[in-house]
């Protein structure tokens, strides 16, 4: 339909409602609409209300397909201040969905209302968040989350509210479920159930070097260069929060198949080339997104069953951050290496390690190395080590019984020398 044409629909269909309690479309409320879909409000079919707030004396007309909300100047501060891409696209998502519950079309409205409305307009939101959280639809603890893109966008186009006193009106956090770490168990189990090598690889990449989900998608293979048997990673490369990690044997095997299996499908590799790609079926090569990459670790986890009991809305193990819980569990447990070591093999250095603690990545691989079969989910895997190391015990053994017996000998010649000079001596003193 013609833009203008939809709009007279959507202001008739408002006026008969105010006027006669009548719809000429399925109303929805505000409440029950998809916090992770920024387009499933503009479906007038389904979801489409007009706001009625008890303190907005004005008429406003519900956002369509054709009337996006407009992208103005004043967005611009998310570009030019924001510089971390996946905050830049929560602080955006804030506003939106701020804008959308109100009915709001221009992010400037937001900057030229008077103070008490927009004030006003911040409590109610708060509110209608608390009353989500009493139904069980979302956490007390994102609350704050759902108001930084606003306060941000506040902030940075100088319209400064006393948010200090607004966000007072937030409960108190409360403790986070979601905290347990997968077993090793558990994670063979997984790793073993994947037909597809990729997969394979992205639940070994997140065990092994206790990755997140952020970083997988922006890794490319110029990020990662063989050391030994193993291969080492510069994870979130060229950033303040770059830091190493290391594939451990099994790991490495399996990112070498990945590679053989892609170039056996004709793909040339170079070192542009994302570390993992997105599941095409016309063969296009594109890194996978974020989103992607979650649905399907979440996926994968819940066909197994290996998230533990449903507490609220979360779970007792987080489905992908479960898999760093049990990296930092296997390094920091064993206390094989420094907590200074562990907290580089995290990404958390402290400010006294980023100044005066900067290992080079073969000295941090010898620390890492110590820890390889405790990260080693295969069996066989583990077995190869065990036998590697009896052999490098073996060899160890055998040198220091070379080492000894050289050591004999030389006495035993020494004592021989010495006895010779001592008789020598001896006939001298006679004569």
């Amino acid at each position: 339909q013609h833009r203008h044409t939809y709009d007279n629909f959507v202001l008739f269909n408002w006026i008969v409602q105010e006027c006669f309690g009548e719809s000429q479309t399925p109303q929805k409320p505000i409440s029950d609409m998809s916090d992770n879909d920024e387009n499933a409000i503009f479906d007038l079919k389904s979801k489409s209300r007009v706001h009625t707030s008890m303190y907005v004396e004005r008429i406003a007309i519900p956002i369509t397909e054709n009337q996006r909300i407009s992208q103005e100047s004043c967005l611009d501060v998310f570009e030019d201040y924001v510089t971390n891409k996946i905050t830049r696209q929560s602080y955006r998502k804030g506003l939106f969905r701020f804008m959308r519950y109100f009915r709001l079309t221009k992010p400037s409205y937001l900057l030229e209302c008077p103070e008490d409305e927009l004030s006003h307009m911040l409590k109610q939101y708060i509110r209608h968040l608390k009353e989500r959280c009493e139904k069980g639809e979302i956490k007390v603890n994102v609350i704050k989350n759902y108001l930084f893109g606003v306060k941000f966008f506040l902030d940075y186009n100088d319209r400064l509210l006393n948010f200090k006193k607004i966000f007072k009106m937030i409960p108190e956090r409360t403790s986070l479920s979601g905290q347990k770490a997968y077993s090793i168990e558990e994670i063979r189990e997984l790793v073993n159930a994947q037909k597809n090598v990729r997969n394979k690889l992205i639940f070994l990449l997140m065990a092994c070097i206790g990755l997140r989900t952020g970083a997988i998608p922006i890794m490319k293979l110029k990020h990662i260069e063989k050391i030994e048997n193993c291969y080492w990673v510069r994870i979130y490369p060229d950033s303040k929060d770059e830091y190493i990690g290391y594939m451990t044997p099994e790991c490495s095997r399996t990112y070498e198949h990945y590679l053989q299996q892609r170039k056996n499908n004709g793909e040339v590799l170079t070192g542009e080339y994302p570390l993992i790609l997105a599941d095409h079926k016309d063969g296009k090569i594109q890194a996978i997104t974020k989103q992607g990459l979650y649905q399907l670790v979440t996926r994968q986890i819940n066909n197994l069953g290996l998230r533990g009991v449903k507490i609220g809305n979360r779970y007792e193990k987080m489905a992908s951050h479960g898999f760093r819980k049990f990296f930092a569990t296997q390094i920091k447990k064993s206390q094989l290496i420094s907590y200074s070591t562990s907290e580089r093999l995290l990404g958390h250095a402290t400010n006294m390690d980023i100044n005066y603690y900067r290992p080079e990545h073969e000295e941090l691989f010898q620390e890492f190395k110590k820890i390889i079969p405790l990260l080693t989910i295969d069996t066989l895997h583990l077995k190869e080590i065990e036998i590697q190391t009896l052999m490098q015990e073996k060899t160890e053994l055998e040198k220091e019984r070379e080492i000894k017996q050289a050591l004999e000998d030389k006495v035993a010649r020494q004592e021989q020398v010495l006895t010779r000079v001592l008789n020598r001596l001896k006939e001298l003193e006679e004569n």
